[in-house]
């Protein structure tokens, strides 16, 4: 799986899923009302992570985007949920390339 990596921790090996890299630019919310993920998720996002920066200041500075993007949260997201969110992400990047192809397939 593109996603997974493996790392050392006391001895033996545990693996350790990766954020899709476009979690590094965008928001929680972005995630939640862009990707096609299922209503648990969605849930979980707008109830649990939004309102963790929900009243920061806000900047369109791309310094910035580290401290809000979804990647930051990752943590929050079991197993199960990070390889949803990365299958959201890749299908969304599929589609996006396709439609560079193809402008009228999205």
């Amino acid at each position: 799986m593109a996603y997974i990596r493996g790392d050392r921790e006391k001895g033996k090996q545990v693996k350790r899923i990766k954020a899709h890299s476009l979690f590094k630019v965008w928001s929680p919310d972005e995630v939640a009302e862009c990707l096609s993920i299922g209503s648990d998720l969605y849930a979980k996002i707008w109830n649990e992570l939004v309102p963790l920066y929900a009243n920061k200041p806000r900047s369109e500075v791309p310094d910035d985007f580290g401290s809000r993007n979804l990647s930051k949260w990752w943590s929050k997201f079991s197993d199960e949920e990070k390889l949803a969110l990365n299958e959201a992400a890749k299908k969304y990047d599929e589609e996006w390339k396709n439609s560079l192809q193809d402008p009228l397939a999205m």
